[in-house]
């Protein structure tokens, strides 16, 4: 007696449901949609079944934007609405538990370098008439803070990414090509701060290399973002 919903998932592909040759779900065909971008990303759909669907035969159609590409394998859950969010979020538990730990890491390494930001700006201030000896401390201290600061945004970067990998940022970002890009530039940027983290912690003889990398990330960003 209760209203009843399926649930599946697709990747780069666009989605229809059909009720009897009648159309009741379409993604991916937006009129308003992007030109440049024929991928209308990867998406959990969840399609209410009208009530008068008894004995009425029930169709899923998975339909490639780029040849031949048809995506994930697509297995169908039925359920009532609650049912098919339960499901998203059980198989992506495990995944969801580390995400929420890396991002609250991530949010106290940003605390303690916006705090140790102002207790140097505090100190500054204390200390004008030790203006030699303040510069020594200073310069050791923003090596410590820009630790803070990159491994916030490591964390960051990666906590997003893996929320979004999991499905759990779509019930944040509803719309795919939003959420896709959010994916997609999270996972360019995030060698960026690890690669300055490195450079923070090693300070090696190769510390010229390790500023030039994270050029090349952005160049190799750049790039695929215009090839797409």
């Amino acid at each position: 007696d209760d209203p009843r919903s399926i649930l599946f998932k697709t990747t780069h592909t666009i989605a229809e449901v059909w009720l009897d040759g009648e159309k009741i779900y379409e993604y991916g065909n937006e009129e308003d949609a992007p030109s440049f971008m024929k991928s209308p990303g990867s998406c959990w759909h969840i399609v209410n079944i009208p009530e008068d669907s008894a004995g009425k035969s029930l169709e899923v159609r998975i339909i490639p934007v780029y040849d031949n590409y048809y995506g994930n394998e697509v297995s169908i859950v039925y359920g009532t609405r609650g049912n098919c969010v339960l499901k998203i979020l059980m198989d992506s538990f495990k995944t969801l538990l580390l995400s929420c730990g890396i991002l609250f890491a991530s949010i106290i390494c940003l605390l303690l370098y916006l705090g140790a930001v102002r207790r140097k700006r505090r100190d500054k201030t204390e200390k004008k008439a030790l203006l030699v000896l303040y510069t020594h401390e200073a310069v050791w201290r923003a090596k410590k803070v820009e630790v803070f600061l990159n491994l916030g945004f490591f964390s960051l970067l990666i906590a997003v990414w893996t929320l979004a990998q999991c499905g759990f940022l779509q019930f944040l970002i509803p719309d795919g090509r939003t959420l896709y890009f959010v994916d997609y530039f999270s996972f360019f940027l995030f060698p960026v701060p690890f690669n300055f983290l490195l450079y923070d912690i090693c300070k090696s003889r190769y510390h010229k290399g390790a500023l030039i990398f994270p050029i090349l990330y952005l160049a190799n960003m750049a790039a695929d973002v215009l090839l797409q």
